[in-house]
């Protein structure tokens, strides 16, 4: 709908109302008229948003009109796309503390610039000379990843040696970070090049592993992994619902704990800087047990190098177009022949003066959760097949694919395996 100097939309749950150019006392009178006027279904809607992408500028007065509107309508009120001199004004007056006030976003065209790498859930770039940025597949939610940001913030505070984010910025293939320049390699492509100072490598990214698993933070500062993880089968309307409680109660399983977990854990993500491991690719950073982590690895090295190409068509969609072998070096950085002797030197490390016998039961864990890791990558590639009917052949053959690794995950005595996680210290 559009009024003589703003329009506003209902859609679902939300009424945007988009604000003029100008609200000062000389147009008062008639932005009043107009606001006042915007029907409210406040039995239906959730939250009014203020969209201010035209607004450049706004008198006391005007503040005031937004108060008594959120008086006369007491539903959550969000303003929002503030240029940096009208956010201030919001800033210094107090409304920042009243309401969730959002500065616009700082815009950065992706063209042009140059590619640093591509994964499975966004691409990286060079800006300057001091800046990188992560642009990440589908992501439409401003919320969601300025979680993502807090999260780097909030690990960084704790020690965690992490790659240090700047901001939250538009692109014209969608959301991403801007995070510093690292003049570094990655482990991965340092262990490549460097085989003969492999065992090094291993230890130091053990070590990394384990200050992490013996970092505590305060309940509610992180996001709980397993919670995480419910949630996102949770919203899988796709899948079959007793297939989601399935996957769900073996989350459940895993005993909790407020010890840092990465959530996408190997030497691709670990770049070194001046010879000491950085953390990158902080999205799913959260607390948890550590056998989250150590799950990730098995998911990465033992399985997938495990794979035949039939198989790595099926789960990534290659279509035999792709040599497994390339595919999986231009993704993990590393050559297939070298990963069984690193993943074993980590071990050695990571559980240096376990009993053997324990690591072996630890071991069958993140196997079977190594699998629950898989199903995750599956599901996140079927969500966007799922309200596409031209996809639906391709969306059950993903289900028939998660079925599969469920089906193997069913011959495990996973009930019993996992109380060997309480010896996990």
């Amino acid at each position: 709908m559009k009024g003589n100097n703003m329009e506003y939309v209902e859609n679902n749950d939300v009424l945007t109302i988009r604000l003029p150019r100008r609200i000062s006392m000389d147009n008062k009178a008639a932005f009043d008229s107009e606001f006042f006027a915007v029907p409210v279904s406040e039995d239906r809607l959730k939250e009014i948003v203020l969209d201010a992408t035209d607004l450049q500028y706004i008198s006391s007065s005007g503040l005031r009109s937004i108060l008594s509107f959120s008086k006369r309508h007491p539903l959550p009120l969000r303003i929002t796309e503030l240029n940096p001199m009208v956010y201030e004004i919001f800033s210094t007056t107090g409304f920042t503390e009243l309401f969730h006030v959002e500065k616009a976003l700082r815009r950065i065209q992706v063209e042009g610039l140059k590619e640093l790498g591509r994964g499975m859930y966004g691409a990286v770039y060079s800006v300057n000379d001091e800046q990188i940025l992560k642009v990440f597949y589908g992501m439409e939610s401003r919320e969601d990843l300025e979680a993502r940001l807090k999260t780097v913030h909030t690990a960084f505070v704790k020690s965690i040696p992490t790659i240090i984010p700047f901001e939250t910025v538009h692109t014209e293939m969608g959301l991403g970070l801007l995070f510093e320049m690292l003049y570094s390699e990655s482990l991965a492509d340092m262990v490549h090049k460097h085989p003969e100072q492999m065992e090094e490598y291993a230890i130091k990214m053990a070590e990394l592993a384990q200050t992490m698993a013996h970092t505590h933070f305060e309940e509610g500062s992180l996001r709980s992994r397993s919670e995480m993880l419910k949630s996102e089968f949770a919203s899988a309307s796709f899948l079959p619902s007793e297939m989601i409680a399935e996957l769900q109660e073996y989350i459940d399983l895993i005993p909790n704990r407020d010890t840092a977990v990465h959530g996408d854990f190997h030497a691709r993500n670990i770049m070194l800087l001046e010879g000491e491991p950085v953390l990158i690719d902080m999205d799913d950073f959260s607390t948890g047990h550590p056998i989250w982590d150590i799950a990730c690895l098995y998911r990465v090295y033992p399985y997938l190098i495990s794979l035949d190409q039939a198989k790595a068509d099926r789960l990534f969609d290659l279509n035999g177009k792709v040599p497994y072998d390339a595919f999986y070096y231009q993704v993990m950085h590393f050559d297939r022949k070298e990963v069984p002797l690193f993943w074993e030197l980590f071990l050695k490390e990571y559980f240096k003066g376990f009993d053997e016998e324990n690591v072996k039961r630890f071991m069958k864990v993140a196997e079977f959760y190594s699998d629950l890791m898989v199903i995750r990558f599956v599901v996140d590639r079927c969500r966007p097949m799922a309200n596409q009917p031209d996809q639906s052949d391709l969306l059950s053959a993903k289900i028939g694919l998660i079925e599969d690794i469920l089906s193997r995950m069913r011959q495990y005595d996973i009930r019993n395996l996992v109380a060997c996680l309480e010896e996990w210290r």
